[in-house]
């Protein structure tokens, strides 16, 4: 079974809509099959953009990612691309912690409420024979449609190893509408899992088992149609000097932002310390209108 949504076909798309209630988005979408019964069996994330699919940003595999300074306390500051930055080389074989620092469903499938299951996937320097150790961690979260859900700095990793490579980060983004799913994943809710990942306190054999364990719990919720992932991107924190479009790894805020990298130009778009929030730079209330995440990497405190 398909368990991205890139990943479907027009008409597989209208199917997974209709089964969640998205009126909208299937009367769209069947309007262009009728029109031109050779979408059908296209994927929809390959389906060319009209105005018509402007309810569909979700449909796209593409992210751009920026990167807000630390430090910036007040007024409206500049975003850079990830590419575009310099590596703090002296993060390598330290403890970093990673945080949640937003999440913000603009354009989901269905409509109103969402439930959101995040599984964040990581290497956690190396075992005893010099093999990236895995680690991964979920967390549960509600957000309404063109809303951010109700998160700032809740910890993902905490006192997570930096090789010397720099961190390998990778996160899926599984829209739960399955009713069954969201009673089940209410031990996600509980203070322990909005703490993150003590990757200090726990030994190896503890991770192996949480991972597997996460894995599972992942895997079973896909196992259902009504669950679908969303958002997926694997981005690789380096700690090389070597120029070109590769994101590198220093304490700051990284931004994912699901759409094709000629749609944003980061110099559009600044950071509002004072409301949080990714805003137009010429008219600060106009939000950032994509589906994006926030995460801000700083260096454990021993």
């Amino acid at each position: 079974m398909k368990t991205k949504i890139s990943d479907l076909t027009l008409h597989e798309t209208i199917d997974y809509l209709q089964e969640i209630g998205d009126k909208k988005n299937v009367a769209t979408l069947e309007s262009m099959v009728r029109e031109d019964p050779s979408l059908a069996n296209l994927k929809i994330s390959e389906v060319k953009e009209t105005p018509r699919l402007s309810r569909a940003t979700w449909r796209g595999t593409e992210h751009t990612f920026g990167y807000i300074r630390p430090g910036e306390e007040k007024g409206l500051h500049p975003i850079l691309f990830a590419g575009a930055i310099d590596p703090d080389t002296s993060l390598e074989g330290t403890r970093v912690d990673i945080l949640l620092s937003g999440i913000y469903t603009m354009n989901y499938p269905g409509w109103g409420r969402h439930n959101i299951l995040l599984q964040f996937n990581a290497r956690h320097g190396t075992d005893t024979k010099g093999k990236p150790v895995k680690v991964q961690f979920q967390q549960k979260y509600v957000s309404k449609e063109n809303e951010g859900a109700g998160v700032l700095g809740n910890f993902i990793f905490t006192g997570l190893k930096v090789p010397s490579s720099g961190l390998d980060f990778e996160v899926n983004v599984i829209n739960l509408s399955n009713e069954e799913d969201e009673s089940a994943l209410t031990v996600l809710d509980s203070e322990v899992i909005h703490k993150g990942l003590d990757l200090v306190h726990t030994a190896l054999p503890g991770l192996e088992t949480i991972t597997r364990l996460g894995e599972g719990l992942v895997k079973l919720v896909l196992a259902r149609n009504r669950n679908k992932i969303v958002q997926s991107f694997h981005l690789g924190l380096n700690l090389t000097g070597v120029q070109g479009p590769i994101a590198r790894l220093c304490e700051g805020t990284f931004l994912a932002v699901q759409c094709r990298r000629n749609q944003l130009d980061w110099t559009d778009w600044v950071y509002d310390a004072h409301k949080g929030l990714v805003v137009l730079q010429q008219d600060t209330s106009v939000r950032l209108p994509y589906n994006h995440i926030l995460f801000t990497v700083i260096k454990h405190d021993d």
